[in-house]
């Protein structure tokens, strides 16, 4: 595979997740939505994604269009603040956890069998257990644990942008060195 493909891969991931973390609100609109995130990674899936990619696919869009729904939902409060706007809440959330585990495990495979990448790799499985057993327990109703799992959720996935960005660069420093 190019290694400029490769590249752009990583650095797309980058952003996107970058965009799925920050939500920056000017009057009550997210001007940073993450459905624009999800777009970015689904940009990335033909370079990463071997196995299962019908059904990453299918979640990626699935998350595109629930948070441009909620993205939405958010300017115009359509759901209003009763039962359909939480069911839809958690419905966003499992599919968010759904698709980032099968999307972070589709790439630890890339970086293991397809990079030699194996420190990378282990890494980011590392970051993905982590992220996985996090989200499960912030959906749960714990209080100040709760609040706990979710700022290591964040500084977690934060790692992970780190990790995609250095992997960037050390793409780019092989295609410098002449490494194809």
């Amino acid at each position: 595979m190019e290694k400029i493909k490769i590249e752009k891969a990583f650095s797309y991931a980058f952003w996107g997740m970058l965009l799925l973390i920050f939500n920056i609100n000017i009057n009550g609109i997210n001007i940073l939505p993450g459905f624009i995130g999800y777009i970015m990674l689904l940009m990335t899936l033909d370079t990463f994604v071997a196995k299962r990619k019908e059904l990453i696919d299918t979640l990626c869009i699935a998350c595109i269009g629930i948070n441009a729904l909620d993205w939405i939902n958010n300017i115009f409060n359509l759901l209003g603040d009763g039962l359909i706007s939480v069911l839809f809440n958690y419905l966003a959330r499992f599919a968010a956890i759904a698709f980032m585990v099968l999307y972070l495990t589709e790439v630890i495979r890339f970086l293991r069998e397809d990079m030699n990448y194996d420190e990378e790799g282990a890494k980011l499985q590392s970051y993905r257990d982590i992220l996985f057993i996090g989200e499960l327990i912030a959906l749960l109703p714990l209080g100040v644990i709760t609040l706990i799992v979710v700022v290591v959720c964040l500084i977690v996935l934060i790692m992970i942008c780190v990790l995609f960005y250095q992997i960037k660069k050390r793409v780019t420093e092989e295609l410098r060195n002449g490494e194809y």
